[in-house]
């Protein structure tokens, strides 16, 4: 499951201008069905499926495991 970032935590990342944000928090929530502010495993499906990528569960699963890998070590840095 991935999930919204709720705010900075003193990371050295790139700001983003508030018209970017608006524009990833749109794009989140048209993935988030069911406004729980997570991305589960059928919503990603669900959107990869309309751009016509055919994943089986396993696959999405593996593919929310390396970008919460990602995220849990860009955290730690």
């Amino acid at each position: 499951m991935l999930m919204l970032p709720s705010g900075d935590k003193g990371t050295s990342r790139p700001t983003l201008t508030s018209s970017q944000i608006r524009e990833l928090k749109a794009a989140f929530s048209m993935l988030d069905k069911n406004k729980d502010g997570r991305v589960n495993e059928t919503e990603i499906k669900c959107m990869l499926e309309k751009l016509g990528i055919v994943l089986t569960d396993t696959m999405v699963g593996k593919l929310i495991d390396q970008a919460s890998k990602r995220e849990f070590v860009r955290m730690l840095l």
